[in-house]
């Protein structure tokens, strides 16, 4: 049957105008249990792929599994926890990974390249251009960059973390129009789904707010390293420098279809006419006090349209309630997010949601209104920081509501040592609010924390800069 389109449809398929496209696929999409690589599934990922650039788009594609198809050709079951260990699987992986990929695409008459980054290559800032210079200039030459993390060689310092991060960088490195992570999840949930018969799939997050990432569960299979969390990071880093997300189940037949306008439908529901009055009943998604609350209002039209025995299915309640007016959203206006711990009962900005609705591809995180550029994107996500400053109300504020630069007098501790021209995190009560380039080293800013800008020349000697981080090389996380 018909629903209306409501914001989550329309947003989702604003999607088919994307042009450049980050696709990244993890390792229990692309690997069989045995570890081993499920050839079908790659042969339909490369095949959507193939035709996304026969439409004339550009796609990169952020590949894991590469430690997981060295398991399975070594027949090791469980991933070893020693490091060398790790590193020896992905050197045996990572060929038998590019070989397919090769293998697949050019039966569609497409090159590959291989690239392999550490986070040495984004913190930088020169390694960072020239990497987005070579990329771009693959896809000029009309390959396909298939990038990994260089597991070979990458130790802690080193090391991006997770290809969720590094996917959401690489959106970011090379303007994107859009990332998609396919995972073996259909996408964000109230709950476990695999644990949680009362979970409730998200179609669209507005916002990413404390209670957002409190519904991140335990970390994925035993041949990944991701989890919800780690989607939900990189969600983060992509909607703030105005890059939709899309986290959609790489399992799925077609999994890609929305790139072309397939448009989200409800299946027919047996015996029910869309002509059929129902009337809106707007239910809580989940029992009072342990599921977060949803925000209702994006798709009640769809809801509507359903036979009252399954809105009130929706609720888990027989009579389910009616409201005339949403809640309030958790710390809508407050420019300073509050730790929710996960078992608040907090609001949640997200469109209302479907029992287990086979309409819906995913979850669309939409992005900023107000993005970050490129050099401050890259400042607050790509670099590594050398210490931190701990910042009062006053600062925080001037800093996320008025974009004044940070001064030694909004600043009480100074951690870890560092020279001018470093990177460093503003924290405000232990969460981070900013990162920015410091106008001085630790040793100077200990002796000037706390003082006014009048009082610096008289501590330090005239020449000295009155911001200790300039609002221009300042990139707010909150």
């Amino acid at each position: 049957m018909d629903i209306d389109k409501g914001k989550e449809i329309q947003e989702w398929g604003k999607l088919k105008e994307a042009s450049r496209i980050v696709i990244k696929v993890g390792t229990s999409t692309l690997t069989h249990q045995t570890g081993n690589l499920n050839l079908m599934r790659m042969e339909s990922l490369v095949r959507q792929l193939a035709d996304l650039k026969n439409q004339g788009r550009q796609v990169l594609l952020v590949t894991s599994a590469a430690i997981g198809a060295g398991m399975g050709r070594l027949n090791i079951g469980e991933k070893p926890p020693e490091i060398a260990k790790r590193q020896a699987l992905a050197a045996v992986g990572q060929g038998i990974l590019m070989q397919t990929y090769e293998k697949l695409f050019s039966e569609y008459g497409v090159a590959v390249a291989q690239v392999l980054l550490t986070k040495d290559d984004v913190a930088d800032r020169r390694r960072y251009l020239n990497a987005r210079s070579t990329l771009w200039q693959i896809m000029e030459y009309g390959a396909v960059p298939v990038i990994n993390e260089n597991d070979t060689v990458t130790f802690d310092e080193i090391k991006v973390g997770d290809n969720d991060t590094l996917a959401a960088m690489v959106a970011g490195l090379v303007d994107a129009d859009l990332l998609v992570l396919l995972s073996d999840i259909d996408g964000l949930y109230t709950a476990d789904p695999r644990k949680d018969e009362t979970a409730r799939l998200i179609p669209m997050v507005e916002e990413i707010t404390p209670a957002v990432e409190a519904l991140a569960g335990d970390p994925g299979s035993k041949f990944g390293s991701g989890g919800m969390a780690t989607k939900i990071a990189a969600a983060r880093i992509a909607v703030t420098q105005g890059i939709p997300m899309a986290l959609v189940n790489g399992s799925r037949k077609n999994c890609l279809q929305f790139l072309n306008g397939a448009e989200l439908s409800l299946p027919e529901i047996k015996g029910h006419s869309p002509a059929e009055p129902s009337g809106l009943e707007k239910a809580g998604m989940a029992p009072a006090g342990k599921l977060p609350e949803i925000t209702m209002g994006l798709a009640e039209s769809a809801a509507s349209n359903l036979p009252p025995a399954m809105r009130a299915g929706l609720s888990g309640a027989e009579n389910p309630p009616k409201t005339t007016e949403k809640p309030p959203l958790a710390a809508e206006n407050s420019p300073l997010p509050a730790d929710v711990p996960p078992e608040a009962n907090a609001t949640v900005r997200i469109s209302p949601i479907l029992s287990n609705a086979a309409w819906a591809w995913g979850t669309l995180f939409l992005p900023k209104a107000h993005p970050l550029g490129s050099r401050k994107g890259w400042l607050a996500f790509s670099t590594r920081c050398a210490g931190s400053l701990q910042v009062d109300l006053g600062a925080a504020q001037a800093i996320l509501e008025r974009g004044k630069s940070l001064l030694p007098s909004g600043i009480t501790g100074v951690l870890g040592e560092f020279g001018r021209g470093s990177v460093l995190e503003v924290t405000f009560e232990g969460r981070i609010i900013a990162r920015g380039i410091s106008n001085y080293d630790s040793e100077d800013l200990i002796r000037i924390i706390g003082k006014k800008s009048r009082e610096i020349d008289g501590i330090l000697g005239p020449g000295h800069e009155q911001e200790a981080i300039h609002r221009d090389n300042l990139s707010l996380w909150s």
